[in-house]
């Protein structure tokens, strides 16, 4: 951690929290900040938990004693914040299918936008316009990086289940094309479908040769 940075209190990051809720149009979520232990967050500098439907999220800050010292000079407390509450945007996708390259390059994308917003946080409020729309401008590009990572990701899911499913019947190119047209969450629901049944497929298949 940067020995410059701010050490805050539970009770302030729950006070950010509050602030940063409003900036970025969180109102709707009530979320709690707690200072944890890193090592009950193995492999993460922070996390989240959520429940979508209710609209509740814990954020876990590691208390300044635990951090870790490869933290970059730039992640304090309040960028950490930022970074896991920026995800909450995200609650919805089913990050867990992205590839190791696609989930290190989403959290890229969220790093650089919370550092983003850090900065335009700590600058007074007469500096140029135009900086604070380039900022705004990185911050676009990279959360539409991150959706089509996300999109290539899931379009490459469901031709795979569609291969195994139909084989040479199924047409890669034409559902490329037709995928592309579609709502990212019906991409979804098409791939698992066609995993569902090249898996009944599959399971058929492996019955019939046992009875023989």
């Amino acid at each position: 951690m940067n020995k410059d940075s701010k050490i805050y209190t539970e009770t302030e990051l729950n006070e950010l929290c509050q602030g940063f809720q409003k900036l970025l149009r969180l109102q709707d979520w009530e979320i709690h900040v707690q200072l944890v232990d890193q090592l009950s967050i193995p492999g993460d500098e922070a996390s989240v938990t959520h429940k979508l439907s209710l609209k509740e999220a814990t954020i876990n800050i590691p208390t300044p004693e635990t951090f870790a010292s490869s933290l970059s000079a730039n992640q304090d407390m309040r960028h950490l914040l930022l970074h896991e509450m920026i995800h909450l945007y995200f609650s919805g996708f089913q990050l867990d299918d992205l590839s190791g390259v696609g989930h290190e390059l989403f959290e890229l994308a969220i790093n650089s936008i919370a550092g983003a917003l850090a900065t335009l946080i700590d600058r007074a409020d007469g500096e140029s316009k135009k900086r604070d729309q380039s900022i705004f401008d990185q911050m676009e590009k990279d959360i539409a990086e991150v959706s089509q990572t996300y999109r290539k990701e899931q379009t490459e899911n469901a031709i795979e289940g569609g291969v195994e499913a139909y084989g040479k019947n199924f047409d890669v190119e034409y559902h490329r094309a037709y995928f592309a047209e579609l709502p990212i969450e019906r991409v979804i629901e098409y791939g698992e479908h066609l995993w569902r049944v090249a898996n009944k497929i599959k399971a058929s298949n492996s019955n019939a040769e046992a009875s023989e």
